[in-house]
């Protein structure tokens, strides 16, 4: 028996989880970057 193709519609869905699963892992990043460079920051005016 020959499968089909997968439709658009399954790549558009799989594409779009896979671009959902990384965006709070990204967003959880540059935001301990970013808590990170302001507490150097408070610190080096707090204890110079």
């Amino acid at each position: 028996m020959i499968r089909d193709s997968p439709t658009s519609t399954k790549r558009r869905q799989a594409l779009s989880h896979a671009v959902g699963s990384l965006i709070i892992p990204t967003i959880t990043f540059f935001a301990a970057v970013l808590a990170q460079e302001y507490a150097a920051r408070v610190l080096d005016n707090l204890l110079p």
